[in-house]
């Protein structure tokens, strides 16, 4: 029985815990919504290999850091999916930063121009131009790490606009750099704008977004196995573990729908 009730406290505590990390992680997404909605205008820049690389459609997305399929066929960059989920948050505009000159299609490539840009300190033509900067208050920079800084084109993004007293908040993706010296090398590039600690996220952990519908079926497992353990239960430990048991069901279906509701 000792031993019964000790696997039943441990149990407990994994969920008490499970649901404390997904309450703080919904109440962030609170906070950041908020933050992101609150006064000025919010422009969400982005760069990935998706719109700067002609693939075709074999190319293997499964395999890739950094890139993804979503379920209609079309490939998604890491970062362009983190940007458009931003970008729906915050209610602002959304931009792609492309360069003129498309990157090659293999990887190992891709990482030796980008080598080579680096090197020679390379500011390549851009695709596309922000209409009207200056209506925008902040800008989300999203962009992935390569050489431990900025790609060379959102460079060329930042020298040809004048971001004096624009917030910038750079977001990272890594495949285990984390932010490197980008955040430095952005302070540099635009020294009158406000330039915030950046977010690293890994490249790999993008990928969660297409398990939503997942996470809500759990949720609803654990609403019904939690009730189920409720009503048949004959000790009160098991009702209070079935209590516990629907909390974090209802916390988790409650993440899925938000998230949801905003990709």
């Amino acid at each position: 029985m000792k031993g019964d009730e000790m696997t039943m406290k441990q149990g407990k505590k994994h969920l008490i815990t499970v649901i404390v990390c997904l309450a703080v992680f919904f109440l962030a997404g609170i906070a950041l919504t908020v933050y992101l909605r609150s006064g000025g205008k919010t422009l969400v820049a982005y760069f990935t290999r998706v719109g700067n690389t002609n693939f075709n459609e074999e190319v293997d997305a499964v395999t890739s850091a950094s890139l993804t399929r979503k379920l209609n066929g079309e490939l998604e960059g890491n970062s362009e999916k983190i940007a458009k989920l931003l970008w729906r948050i915050s209610g602002g505009d959304l931009f792609a930063i492309e360069s003129t000159d498309k990157y090659p299609q293999d990887y190992e490539e891709t990482v030796s121009r980008a080598s080579s840009e680096l090197s020679e300190n390379a500011r390549p033509d851009l695709a596309a131009e922000v209409e009207n900067m200056e209506q925008y208050d902040r800008v989300i920079l999203v962009y992935p790490v390569w050489w431990g800084t900025v790609p060379a084109p959102v460079f060329s993004f930042l020298e040809q606009y004048d971001f004096s007293g624009k917030d910038i908040l750079p977001i990272a993706t890594h495949k285990g750099s984390f932010l490197g010296g980008s955040v430095n090398d952005i302070k540099e590039t635009v020294p009158d704008a406000k330039v915030s600690f950046g977010i690293p996220i890994s490249g790999g952990s993008t990928r969660l977004f297409a398990w939503i519908p997942i996470f809500l079926l759990i949720g609803l497992f654990l609403i019904i196995g939690g009730d189920f353990m409720k009503t048949t239960g004959n000790k009160n430990a098991i009702v209070k573990m079935g209590s516990v048991i629907q909390l974090s069901g209802v916390a988790l279906c409650a993440f899925s729908i938000v998230r949801l509701l905003i990709l």
